[in-house]
Formats: structure tokens, C-alpha cells, sequence
């Protein structure tokens, strides 16, 4: 909150105050200013030894004396749970009604009543109201000398409509004197209150508006009603005449603003409408009056909004004169972006919106002028550094009618452009710097018709793909150096064409498009030929485009080809790589395996269709005529290219060559590539984490995300160590072809969502925050900086850059372009872990605990697995804030790995271990030892672990799934049982069959019998296998455990299962699926 001296000719800030929270409402009364804020926070509630955390939406409602502007004081606060809770506030009284829950109160809402009428802006709670039903915004609240009228929705069926009056002569105890409902079945919108009448707007199929008489407050009754179309969302009353904004819905959806005669209560009518808009439109105004302009002297209302015609959006204030007991639509002012507010100055309108400030003659109100536009801000879709300069893009777009524009400044200040070029409406979808030199593709979405002799029938229209060249050597000026324009039958699709150079002056620009759609299954007519399959048709088409220029042609700019890439049934192209001339890519084909002999004739079975990557490779020896390689196939999607195109990597599932069937694990796979096949070298496993991410370096350096890291010893498990925990390491291929890592890894606090490569230096982006690494010559890593953006918004790493000052400019869109300072490169903390562990015990003796910025998890094990691993998870910041102020890294890192003697006696060991960006550090020491050093974060460990209670291991239930290796009809068998109850399910894997089901109580010797089988040793080792299991093949048989918060998926073909599998067969055939009329009992 910031205070402005405007005594002056010039607004001068004298003081800001920090506020917490989004506010809602504020009021000055004298020298006391009252703020009311949206604030989502944590409060910490001790129960023993434990602290849970609690978050909780409320109303922080807090004062401060401005009896000195400059030097503000804040007096009181006072805390109103709730959400998007309601204010309203006179110079006497603040009023905070919270919206109430369905589950809890049926929705009524609580109005608090705060007494806000001392000079220095003391503040006391008087008492509370429960209304009828929910208070939905602050018109719906009023006094009127010392009575409270109220309006409220009952959001219970059927709805209605309650206003109520109370007295607050004594608002310490205030009474309710009087009610009446409305509006039966129909929903509350606009009200607005007048002296001792009330205006309410219900609405079902049509808007009544209802006359309230509040003259006997104790008895308020309802003196008129009008039923009209739509329905209004504000009301400004006009003495005998209400003006109100709402919504018209007898053709489309549209804003309106309508004029209504009140003069006689008893009859009130409809004078004049006028909506807004062709079919659909809309207006901030519709839910923020203070958007809703009204000048009364000169008769004229604005209205801002957006519509969309069929020429597309529309943006702008509209004028509307009032005359009496007319509505008169006039001019529109047109913004490129949604205005907000707008304001009359003698014949002059100044109109805003988060683009410009405009200045336009409105002497003609049909045809309002422009005079001048002040420029607040621009849309900033990319960025370029230029020695001490930036180049902000603006890409434009066909839809709203921005147009594509470059503006240059200084990057050494607060960006203010000196330099603006204005590239038309053609929207930017690529860009390439090269040396002095910006290389510009713009793309049309919309045809050209082609001319035609007279007589001729019109054909289809072309579309227009623009490159130009843009002189960046005599800063600040931007000189367009040379432009083409080229006409292609086909357009050009998406918004970020890449650039790829395949010689010093060719430059490629690659499109890809995926158009696709499900169909029906597919069917094979004739006699079968193989076992029943489950597969959809996959229709559309897609295909990935490459436009070549000539850079450095004596004419200019020269385009040079045209090639489309189109094979049938392909989707999912990658980023193409340039290496030596040619351009590799891969993409997914759908190829449909058909089934096999061996099935009746009668039988009509389906096949299957199978996703296969392949890798195609485009020869630019003729740039003007380019040739494609034979397609090869790949065991995943293209993630990069090294060694001359003679390695490429990618990234996918591994599948089992017969059944087809994965684990769903993802792979990094190095293959060797001689022109005609792709030979496996090696592969590395992703962790469980995602995202998955590979980007591939200039000297053959694999940079991957979330590589799986087996580290295990005697004292924890893998999961101890990387569940929860992301990573970001180097790789590259030694002499034999396999993959080798290159330290240090580095730990992450969340998981890196993009990465940018460029020459030595990386850009990751993880949540908000931005982190930097120079590439050193062995490849490996270092972390330089770390980058945190101002607001919470969505930016992409790609049309970031890094200018000279080691400054990051992020192009926020709609919000510009922020220029972020370097922090670091001290090494962050990422994850503080703790636990215990014991020689010989019984039980869950080991656990561990692992505490992250947004998530703690606590998990517990017995040594010998005879018990399920129980996990569980605690969600938010306070633990993480609490356990950060304890450590230190560089006293921490210092210490032993070893303290005393853990392993010496029965009372076992603990452990901690903190994790920072590139290094971790584990201290093991006794059980209760003390550590003066880390004594606080020893307690603190102990204090968060000890919050975890675990409950009694035992099995919550048991599911047994079946797939009949004949599969027809409901050939899908699955058995459900828990203590209680058993539930049998049989269901047609295609889905065109109704399931049958039936269910019964669960014997308790079945459940018993159940219990024995179950060995967790056996059941653990199983699951650590990672066996494939696919979950739609005939003949596919699985077992479900859920116990310890936890599902354990095991296939039962192992014959450590058998017994278990035996007695779930045998439970699972109580009851048989017979031919077509018979079956289970429906439950």
C-alpha cells in the first residue's frame, strides 16, 4: 500500500506499507484508515508432542492512523476465517460476512460486527448476525439509521430470497425485527437499496426485478414486481428511474445496459435496453462497479468490454446516452486489450486499460476521435541481448489485431525503449540471431483469395509466410534490411517455428502440427485370425514442414524450398537437430498389428495399434531440393544428436519385444547411427520423478533431469534417499559407448521443468525460481546463479536471455518483461532428512523422515520386511520454514561422518542428512547423543518426526484381477475383499457391456485365511522387481495389496504367490459368468 502527497504539481510517494494478502475493501474514517485482506495462512496447533499444521483462507482485517500521512502507524488487527468473505463498512461500523459452507451450516452466512468509529483507529467486535441464508457481495448489506437491512440466498432447493431488518440501537445485542421472501427458484443477483425501498434481481428464465417498501421496517413488504430477459448485476438508482449493467440472453450472451421506471413501487417497467456485442461479449463492469462509468451532467454512460464477433475479438468502451427515458447506443472507442476505466473531461474522454492511456474527441459521440495514446505497456513474448542494449518482441496476433513489433533499450535501467519497429499484423511465430543480424518468420492463418479470370470458379486461397532481415549494427537504430514474402497453398501452423542452421547462410524454419482424433474400434471383416485385442482407429493427420532460405543472397533474402514431411498416421514430432547439413527428427506412427490365425470363423476380432518411433533424417546437400533417408526406427522420441549425427539419443519406455508390455519406466538411450539403422549402446533409467528432461551439448554432453540414482548401504534404503529428491546430472559416453557420469550431481528442491542450452552456459527453471550453470570443458556443471522472478506468472525458458551484466530478462506476456539481479551462487538448500535405525528389533524399528519445501513424507519399516513399509505425507511450507533456520551448511558439512559409537549398544543410532544444490552431507550418531554444534536441528528432526504416528500394520484389503485368456463379453474378473465386505466384478474389457456385480459379507476365516498368506517379505521383494504387468492382455492375472497407505501391484504368476493366488481363484470362481442370459446377481 503506497501513500501519495499530490499536493503538488507533481504525485510525490512519501510512504508504502507492506500488506499481507489480496485486498477486498478499505475505508477512511478521519484519520483511521481500515484495510481488509484475502490471506491464506498456516497457523501450527500443538497436541503433545506433536505440531500439526493447519491452513486456513480468512480476512485480515487491520487499522492504521494516518494522522501523520507520511509516517503511518498500524493500530490494530483482528483475524475473520472464511473465504472470499463479504465487506461492507459505514464510518461507524465494519461489517465481515463469511460465505458459509454447505456441509456445515447448510450455507448460511456469519456477519461480524466491528465497531471501527475511534478516531485512532482502534478496533472492537460487537457481536454477530446469522441471516437466513449466504450474503452474496456488499450490496446486499445496508444501515439505515440504527437498522440492518439484509439480503441473503438460501442455497438450498429450491432456492429464495430472504431480506431481513434488524435493530442495532444496541449493536452489542442486536435483534431481528422483520423479514420477506422472494424470488422462489431463482438465483440472487443485482440488489440496491435506496432510502426505505430495495431493489432485488432474481433470475430463473427470466430476470423480475422486485420493489421491497422497508418504510415499517419491522414489516417489510413487496410493493411490485417486472419480469424481463436476462438479468442485472448492478443498480445505480436515478431517483424515479433505476440504470443498471447486467446480461442479455435473448441472442447470445451479452452485456446490457438497461433503464427501468420506478415511480410507481406498485408498477415498475422497462423504458430502454441496449446490449453490447453481436452474439457474446463482456465486461469487467459486470463484476466491479467501480467499472461502470456514469457522468450524469453530461447524460452519458461507458462501458467497458470484449466480444467476440466472427471476425474475431473486439475490445472497447462503449458510449450510451441517456435522454430521459431513453438509451441511445453510440460510438465505440476501440482498445487492443480490455479497457478498465474510462473518465469525461469537457468534450474529452480518457479511456485506460493495461496498454495505454488514450485521449479521443467525443464531440461526435458516433465517432469518437483519437488524440493521442500514451503507451503504459507492452505484451513482451521474447528477448534478445545486444552488447548494452535489449530487444523486446512482441509477436502480435490475428485474433485481437496486435500487431508484431521489435522495441530496443537500454539494458542497464528500468526498460523505457528507444527504438520501436512496427512489424504489421502478421503474427511472429520464429526468430534467429546471427551476428549483427535478426531473422524474422511471420505466418497468416488466413487465406488470400488467388485472382480468377471472370467466369472462373474461385479456388482455394493461399497463405502468406513473410521473412525478414533486421540490421541490429547501428544501435539504437532497427533498419529492415531485406524482406520476402512467399504464397503457400497450405499455412504455416504454430506460434514458435524453430530456427535451424544447416550451413553458414541457409536457415530452415520447422513447423510441426499434430491434428488428431479417436475413432471407433477397429474390426476385421471375414473369418478370424487371432487372439481378441483392444484398439482404437487414431484418425487425423499431422506432418512437420521445413521452409529453406538463402541468408546471404546478393538479392536479399531468397527462399529456397518448401518440404513437408507428411506421413500417414505420425504425431509427435520432436525438435529437429542440424548437423552437417542435414536435419534429423523423429516422430510416432500408428501401425496396426493384425491378429493372428487360429480363432472360429464366426468370431470377428479386433487388432490393436502399436506406436512406434522413428527417426527420419533430411539431406540439404540441394537446399533447393532436399532428400529423406529411409525412416528408421527408435526406441523413443529424439532428444539429440553429437558426434557428426553418428550418435543420436532419445528418450522412451522400454518394451518387451513380444508382449509389448513396459514397467512404464523411461529410459535415456545412446545409439549408434550409420545411415540406415540405429544401434543400442547403452541406456540409463529415469527416477520415478518427473519431469523427465535431456538436452544434448555441442561436444556431446548429455544434461538430464531426474536420472536414476541406486545408492543404497546398510543404514537406508534406495527410497530413503531418492524418493523426494530431484537431480540434474551430466553425462557423456566413454570409449566402450557407455554412459558416464560427470560430478558433481547436483540435487534439486523441485523438479526442473525446462531446460535452455546455450554454447556453455545452462538455464533451468524449476517452479519460479531460475537457475544457472556454466559447462565447463569436462561437462561438467557449476552453478553460477540463481534467479528468482518478482510475481508468480508462466514464462517460458525460451525467449529468455542472459544480457552482459549476468542479468535475466523473462518475458512475462501480458505483464512485459522483468529484469531479474543474480543471487549466488551459494548452494541452496534442498532437503533435510532424519532417522532411526536399530542392531536388532522387532517392529517398526528404522524410520526416516525427509523434509522438503512443499512436502514431508515419514516412512517406517521393520528391518526384516516382515511388516509393509508405511509412508505418509505432511503438505506445506511450515516444516520446511522451521528446519531451514536451523541449519547451517557450513558448520554442518564440517562435522564427522561418524559421532561416537551408533552401532556399539542396543539403543541403536540416528541419522541426518542435509542435501544442498551439488553436495549432501550424512552425520550418524547414538541414539539421544547430543550434538552442540546441530543441537537445534537434532531437536527439531526429532520433534517433526515424533508427529508421525503409525497405526497397527495391517492389510486394508486385497484385490485379485483376472483377464480370461479366450476374452469375450465380461471375460475382465476381479474380486475386491476387506474385512467386511467381498465384491465380485465382471466387466467387458471393450466397455460395450453393462458390468455385473455382486457383493456379500466377508467370513471372517476367509479373512483370516487371507491374512496368513500374505508374507511382506515375499511381498516387498516382489514389488522391488518393477515387473511388467499389462493391464488389458488376455491371460493377464495380477494381485492388488493396499496396507500401510500403500499399493503393492504383483503379478501372480510368481510362485512365491501361488498359495495366495490359490485361495483368491478359488474365492473369485464362487461365482461364474454363464452365456449371454444367465449371470451374477445385480447387487
Amino acid at each position: 500500500m503506497v501513500i501519495v502527497d499530490v499536493s503538488g504539481t507533481e504525485p510525490t510517494e512519501i510512504a508504502s506499507i507492506p500488506v499481507e494478502g489480496r485486498i477486498q475493501d478499505s475505508r477512511l474514517v478521519g484519520t483511521a484508515l481500515y484495510v481488509t485482506t484475502q490471506v491464506y495462512r498456516h497457523r501450527t496447533e500443538s497436541e503433545g508432542a506433536a505440531d500439526e499444521e493447519i491452513w486456513e483462507w480468512g480476512s485480515q482485517v487491520v487499522s492504521y492512523d494516518l494522522s501523520h500521512p507520511a509516517f503511518p502507524v498500524q493500530m490494530d488487527s483482528i483475524w475473520v476465517p472464511g473465504y472470499q468473505n463479504v465487506i461492507q463498512a459505514t464510518s461507524e461500523f465494519l461489517f465481515v460476512s463469511t460465505q458459509g459452507s454447505l456441509r456445515r451450516d447448510r450455507g448460511r452466512s456469519t456477519l461480524k460486527i466491528i465497531d471501527i468509529g475511534q478516531a485512532d483507529g482502534a478496533m472492537t467486535e460487537l457481536s454477530e448476525i446469522r441471516p437466513a441464508g449466504r450474503i452474496l457481495d456488499k450490496f446486499k448489506i445496508n444501515m439505515h439509521g440504527k437498522i440492518l437491512r439484509v439480503i441473503s440466498e438460501l442455497p438450498i432447493r429450491p432456492l429464495q430470497t430472504d431480506l431481513e431488518t434488524f435493530d442495532l440501537t444496541n449493536p452489542k445485542r442486536p435483534f431481528k425485527l422483520g423479514t420477506v421472501t422472494l424470488g422462489k427458484n431463482e438465483s440472487l443477483h443485482a440488489t440496491r437499496f435506496d432510502g426505505d425501498k430495495a431493489y432485488i434481481v432474481t433470475f430463473f428464465r427470466i430476470d423480475p426485478l422486485w420493489v421491497v417498501d422497508l418504510s415499517d421496517p419491522a414489516n417489510p413488504t413487496i410493493s411490485g414486481e417486472l419480469e424481463v430477459p436476462g438479468w442485472s448485476t448492478y443498480i445505480q438508482p436515478l431517483g424515479d428511474q433505476l440504470l443498471s449493467i447486467g446480461i442479455d440472453n435473448v441472442k447470445g450472451w451479452r452485456v446490457s445496459v438497461s433503464l427501468f421506471d420506478v415511480a410507481d413501487p406498485a408498477k415498475p417497467g422497462l423504458l430502454s435496453r441496449v446490449p453490447i456485442g453481436t452474439h457474446h461479449s463482456w465486461s469487467e463492469a459486470n463484476h466491479d462497479e467501480k467499472a461502470f462509468g456514469w457522468i450524469e451532467e453530461a447524460g452519458l454512460i461507458l462501458v467497458p468490454f470484449q466480444s467476440y464477433e466472427e471476425s474475431g475479438s473486439m475490445a472497447g468502451v462503449q458510449l450510451i446516452d441517456l435522454n430521459g427515458d431513453t438509451l441511445q447506443k453510440r460510438g465505440v472507442i476501440e482498445h487492443t486489450v480490455a479497457p478498465r476505466r474510462s473518465a469525461l473531461k469537457e468534450n474529452v474522454i480518457l479511456s485506460l486499460s493495461g496498454r495505454s492511456l488514450m485521449s479521443v474527441d467525443a464531440t461526435d459521440r458516433d465517432r469518437p476521435e483519437l488524440v493521442s495514446e500514451l503507451t503504459l505497456s507492452w505484451r513482451v513474448d521474447e528477448v534478445f541481448s545486444i552488447g548494452d542494449h535489449v530487444l523486446q518482441l512482441t509477436k502480435g496476433s490475428q485474433w485481437n489485431g496486435e500487431n508484431a513489433a521489435l522495441r530496443l533499450g537500454e539494458a542497464d535501467r528500468d526498460f523505457q525503449f528507444l527504438t520501436e519497429l512496427d512489424l504489421g499484423s502478421t503474427p511472429l511465430v520464429g526468430t534467429a540471431m546471427r551476428g549483427e543480424t535478426l531473422f524474422i518468420a511471420q505466418a497468416s492463418t488466413t487465406s488470400v483469395p488467388v485472382p480468377v479470370a471472370e467466369g472462373e470458379k474461385q479456388g482455394p486461397g493461399t497463405y502468406s509466410f513473410v521473412m525478414s532481415a533486421v540490421d541490429l549494427s547501428q544501435l539504437p537504430d532497427l533498419q529492415l534490411l531485406s524482406t520476402q514474402e512467399i504464397q503457400l497453398e497450405n499455412p504455416v501452423f504454430g506460434s514458435d517455428l524453430q530456427a535451424l542452421w544447416i550451413s553458414d547462410d541457409h536457415l530452415v524454419w520447422q513447423s510441426s502440427q499434430d491434428n488428431w482424433f479417436w475413432g471407433n474400434d477397429v474390426v476385421f471383416d471375414g473369418p478370424a485370425r487371432g487372439i481378441a485385442d483392444i484398439g482404437f482407429w487414431p484418425g487425423g493427420f499431422s506432418g512437420s514442414r521445413f521452409l529453406a532460405f538463402d541468408t546471404d543472397s546478393a538479392d536479399g533474402l531468397q527462399f529456397l524450398s518448401d518440404f513437408d514431411l507428411a506421413v500417414e498416421n505420425v504425431w509427435n514430432f520432436s525438435d529437429g537437430h542440424a548437423v552437417d547439413g542435414k536435419i534429423y527428427i523423429s516422430y510416432q506412427k500408428s501401425e496396426l498389428d493384425e491378429p493372428g490365425p487360429g480363432r472360429p470363423e464366426e468370431l470377428v476380432i479386433k487388432g490393436r495399434w502399436i506406436q512406434k518411433n522413428f527417426l527420419a533424417v533430411v539431406d540439404y546437400a540441394d537446399p533447393i531440393h532436399p532428400t529423406q533417408r529411409p525412416a528408421v526406427n527408435i526406441p523413443g522420441s529424439l532428444a539429440g544428436v553429437s558426434h557428426g549425427g553418428d550418435v543420436i539419443f532419445t528418450k522412451g519406455m522400454h518394451y518387451d519385444e513380444e508382449t509389448l508390455v513396459t514397467n512404464n519406466r523411461e529410459w535415456l538411450d545412446a545409439l549408434a547411427y550409420d545411415g540406415v539403422a540405429a544401434h543400442l549402446m547403452d541406456s540409463i533409467a529415469y527416477s520415478s520423478q518427473w519431469p523427465h528432461l535431456a538436452e544434448v551439448t555441442q561436444q556431446g554432453y548429455v544434461i538430464a533431469g531426474q536420472i536414476q540414482e541406486d545408492k543404497k548401504d546398510d543404514d537406508h534404503s534406495v527410497a530413503d534417499n531418492v524418493f523426494g529428491l530431484y537431480t540434474l546430472s551430466s553425462w557423456f559416453l566413454n570409449d566402450e559407448g557407455n554412459f558416464e557420469r560427470q560430478d558433481p550431481l547436483w540435487n534439486l528442491p523441485f523438479g526442473a521443468s525446462e531446460l535452455k542450452l546455450t554454447d556453455d552456459q545452462l538455464l533451468l527453471r524449476q517452479g519460479q525460481e531460475v537457475w544457472g550453470f556454466n559447462i565447463e570443458e569436462s561437462g561438467a556443471l557449476q552453478l553460477q546463479s540463481v534467479y528468482e522472478p518478482f510475481g508468480c506468472y508462466w514464462f517460458n525458458l525460451s525467449g529468455t536471455v542472459l544480457d552482459e551484466g549476468d542479468h535475466l530478462w523473462i518475458p512475462a506476456s501480458d505483464y512485459g518483461a522483468d529484469r531479474l539481479s543474480p543471487t549466488g551462487p551459494d548452494r541452496p538448500l534442498v532437503r533435510v532428512s532424519g532417522g532411526t535405525f536399530f542392531g536388532e528389533c522387532e517392529g517398526y524399528c528404522k524410520t526416516s523422515i525427509h523434509v522438503g519445501p512443499t512436502r514431508t513424507t515419514f516412512t517406517a519399516s521393520a528391518l526384516d520386511q516382515s511388516l509393509p513399509t508405511y509412508r505418509q505425507y505432511a503438505y506445506g511450507a511450515n516444516n520446511w520454514a522451521s528446519i531451514a533456520d536451523t541449519v547451517d551448511w557450513n558448520v554442518f558439512s564440517e562435522l564427522p561422518e561418524i559421532v561416537g559409537c551408533p552401532d556399539c549398544a542396543d539403543g541403536g543410532g540416528e541419522w541426518i542428512e542435509v542435501n544442498v544444490a551439488g553436495e549432501s552431507h550424512r552425520v550418524t550418531f547414538g541414539n539421544g547423543v547430543k550434538i552442540d554444534a546441530i543441537q537445534p536441528l537434532i531437536e527439531r528432526i526429532r520433534s517433526l518426526r515424533g508427529g508421525f504416528k503409525i497405526p497397527e500394520p495391517k492389510i486394508d484389503s486385497v484385490n485379485y484381477i483376472r483377464i480370461e485368456s479366450d476374452c469375450e463379453d465380461l471375460c475382465r474378473r476381479r474380486i475386491h475383499i476387506n474385512q467386511s465386505t467381498s465384491r465380485w466384478t465382471f466387466s467387458d474389457p471393450l466397455g460395450q457391456l453393462r458390468a455385473k456385480n455382486y457383493s456379500e459379507r466377508t467370513p471372517t476365516l476367509d479373512w483370516d485365511r487371507l491374512d496368513s498368506l500374505i508374507d511382506w517379505r515375499v511381498v516387498q521383494d516382489l514389488v522391488s522387481r518393477e515387473s511388467a504387468i499389462c493391464y488389458s492382455c488376455p491371460g493377464t492375472e495380477w494381485i492388488e495389496i493396499t496396507g500401510g497407505n500403500q499399493i503393492y501391484l504383483i503379478p501372480a504368476w510368481f510362485e512365491e504367490v501361488s498359495d495366495l493366488k490359490g485361495f483368491l481363484f478359488s474365492m473369485l470362481n464362487k461365482y461364474q459368468i454363464k452365456p449371454e442370459t444367465e449371470g451374477v446377481p445385480e447387487e
